[in-house]
C-alpha cells in the first residue's frame, strides 16, 4: 500500500466488504475508529481488526472506550463505571483498576488506541461532558488522568487525553453547534488547562483538540485549527511531544466553517499530527476523500517523526479479558447508597421509569429503558414495569405499589426527571417501601426522603450488577 496519509476514518459495517477496501486504498489512511455499528461479537471485532492489518498493514486502530455509558462494546465484555462516578469516590486505586478494566479489552481485541482519559473538568452547569469527567478540580483530574494514562502505556495501549484545552463548561455540544468558553486566561490556567499541562509534561502521548473557541487564547480560531493554542502554548510554552488528534470533522463545530482544504492548511499550520472522521454523518465517503486529497498537499517530517515514536509504545501483546467478578467489585465501590431503609415483606416490585415527552428523545416517550431486561432476568418478586411522563403517572404507579405491599422502584435517567421531584418529595413520604435509582447525573435527587442509588452513568455491565445488587438487597430486607 502507498504511503498513509494523517487520517483516522469511521467507516460503516461489520466486515471488509470490496466497497470499503476501495474507499480506504482511496484515502490510505493511517488508521481507523470502531464504534458500535462495527461490533456484533468479541470473535467478529478482532475477526474484522485482523483482517483490516491483512489487507493494509498496521494501521492505528481506535475506539472510545471511557467507561460508563460511553461504551462500543454493548454487553459483550465487563466495561467499568463512568470517569465521575469512580472519581468522585476520592481512591486512586477504583481509577486505576477502571483504567485496567478498560485498557486490558482493548489489548485483548488488538486495538492501539483508546480515546481516554476525559480531562475535562466537572461542571454542573454543562449539559455536554457530564459523568465523562472525573470531577470539578483540576489537581485532582490530573492526578487520576495521569493514573489511567499509565495503566494503558502498561498493556500496549496508546492513551488519548481529551479534549484540550477543555471542553467541561462550554454550554455547546460539538457535534450540532459552534461554542465557546469564555473564561480569561488566568482563569483557564487554573482551572481547565491544568489537567492537561501536568499530563502534557508528564509523558502523554497523545491530545485530541476540542472544536471550540477560547476567545481569552485565540480569538480567531476554534483551539483544532489554532496555532497559538496547540503550536505556540502546547508545543512551544508546555514542551508537548506526544501526538495532536482533532476530534471528528465532521461535527456541526468545523464542517459548518471550514472546507476539508482549510481543515488541512489550517491544522498543518497548527501542528496537528492526525484528522479524524468518524463517518457520522451523510456523504462521509465524498468528505474523507476530499480531506484525504486535501491532506497530501501538507506532508511534514516533523509529524512522521511523532507517529513513530507514538507507534514505538503501542505492544502487540494481548491480555485478558477483565472478568464480571472484578467489574462487579468496581461498581460496588463507586455506587452512592443514601438513606436505606427497611422494606419488610414485599409482593412484588413496580419500577416506574420517569420519562421525557417524546419530543425530548429520551426513550422517545416509551418506558423501555434497558435495564428492564435485566430485572426480568433477576430473582425478585413479581415485576411490573410502567412509565410515568408527568406526575399523575406516578402517583398512579405509586399508589399501585401500596395497594399490591410491592417495592415502588423509582428509575431516573437525567435532568429531564427534575421538574417532578418537588412533588415525588411529598409523594413518597407517603410510601413505606421505596428505592430511586439515579441511573444518569448526579443531580436532582429526591434526598433522604427515600433510599436512593447513584450511579452515574449506565451500560450493559450497570445493568447486570443492579440486578443482582437489587436481588441482594431485596433479600436482606
Amino acid at each position: 500500500m502507498p504511503k498513509t496519509l494523517p487520517l483516522l476514518l469511521g467507516f460503516p459495517g461489520r466486515r471488509l466488504s470490496r466497497e470499503l477496501v476501495h474507499h480506504l486504498r482511496a484515502c490510505r489512511p493511517a488508521g481507523l475508529v470502531l464504534f458500535a455499528r462495527n461490533i456484533v461479537s468479541l470473535e467478529q471485532t478482532g475477526r474484522l481488526i485482523k483482517e483490516l492489518r491483512e489487507e493494509f498493514g498496521p494501521l492505528w486502530i481506535g475506539v472510545d472506550h471511557e467507561g460508563g455509558a460511553i461504551n462500543r462494546f454493548g454487553g459483550l465484555a465487563p466495561v467499568p463505571p463512568s470517569p465521575r462516578a469512580l472519581g468522585r469516590t476520592g481512591r486512586i486505586e477504583l481509577v486505576r483498576r477502571g483504567a485496567r478494566q478498560q485498557a486490558e479489552l482493548l489489548a485483548y481485541l488488538g486495538l492501539d488506541l483508546n480515546f481516554a482519559p476525559v480531562l475535562d473538568l466537572y461542571s454542573k452547569r454543562s449539559p455536554v461532558i457530564g459523568n465523562r469527567a472525573y470531577g470539578p478540580h483540576p489537581g485532582e483530574v490530573a492526578r487520576f488522568g495521569l493514573a489511567v494514562t499509565r495503566e494503558h502505556l502498561k498493556l500496549g495501549v496508546l492513551p488519548v487525553g481529551k479534549h484540550f484545552p477543555g471542553h467541561g463548561r462550554s454550554q455547546s455540544d460539538s457535534h450540532f453547534h459552534a461554542g465557546e468558553v469564555k473564561q480569561g486566561q488566568e482563569t483557564l490556567k487554573r482551572m481547565e488547562l491544568l489537567p492537561f499541562k501536568e499530563l502534557a509534561q508528564a509523558g502523554l502521548p497523545a491530545l485530541m483538540t476540542a472544536h471550540l473557541r477560547f476567545p481569552a487564547l485565540d480569538a480567531g480560531y476554534p483551539a483544532t485549527f489554532s496555532k497559538l493554542i496547540l503550536n505556540d502554548l502546547l508545543r512551544q510554552q508546555w514542551g508537548y511531544k506526544g501526538l495532536i488528534l482533532t476530534d471528528c470533522l465532521e461535527m456541526a463545530a468545523t464542517k459548518r466553517s471550514f472546507s476539508p482544504l482549510d481543515m488541512a492548511r489550517l491544522g498543518s499550520q497548527a501542528g496537528l499530527d492526525l484528522w479524524l472522521s468518524s463517518f457520522s454523518l451523510a456523504q462521509s465517503f465524498e468528505f474523507q476523500r476530499a480531506l484525504a486529497r486535501a491532506l497530501e498537499r501538507y506532508p511534514q517530517e516533523s509529524r512522521e517523526t511523532r507517529l513513530t515514536a507514538a507507534r514505538g509504545l503501542i505492544s502487540s501483546r494481548r491480555a485478558a479479558l477483565p472478568t464480571e467478578t472484578e467489574n462487579h467489585a468496581l461498581w460496588e465501590a463507586s455506587l452512592s447508597i443514601q438513606g436505606a431503609r427497611k422494606f419488610g415483606l414485599l409482593r412484588g416490585v413496580v419500577a416506574c421509569e420517569l420519562l421525557a415527552s417524546p419530543s425530548k428523545g429520551i426513550n422517545q416517550g416509551q418506558a423501555n429503558h434497558p435495564l428492564k431486561a435485566y430485572l426480568e432476568q433477576a430473582r425478585l418478586p413479581p415485576l411490573a414495569w410502567v412509565g410515568a411522563r408527568d406526575f399523575a403517572d406516578l402517583a398512579q404507579a405509586a399508589e399501585q405499589a401500596r395497594q399490591s405491599q410491592s417495592l415502588f422502584l423509582l428509575i431516573s435517567t437525567d435532568l429531564h426527571c427534575r421538574s417532578v421531584f418537588p412533588q415525588l418529595k411529598t409523594l413518597v413520604q407517603e410510601q413505606p417501601r421505596c428505592l430511586h435509582l439515579v441511573l444518569g447525573k448526579e443531580q436532582g435527587c429526591v434526598g433522604g426522603a427515600i433510599e436512593e442509588w447513584l450511579l452515574r452513568g449506565f451500560n450493559p455491565s450497570a445493568g447486570r450488577f443492579l440486578a443482582m445488587r437489587l436481588e441482594r438487597r431485596l433479600q436482606s430486607s
